[in-house]
């Protein structure tokens, strides 16, 4: 993922999804586990990011 941010191209770790179809969609073999997916694409020119992402609130 980092490699991937450093390459410019934007990702999410997704940990939710059916392991099953996932196998079966892209006949991986019984003895995978699949643990997660990465997807990647590349970066919007024109997305600005949310303002509100890197700032954080005191905890009290």
């Amino acid at each position: 993922m980092l490699e991937a941010t450093n390459q410019e191209f934007d990702n999410v770790w997704i940990k939710m999804f059916d392991k099953n179809k996932l196998k079966e969609e892209f006949n991986i073999f019984e003895n995978i586990e699949p643990i997660y997916l990465i997807p990647l694409v590349y970066k919007y020119p024109t997305f600005k990011d949310n303002p509100l992402h890197n700032s954080r609130k005191e905890l009290k």
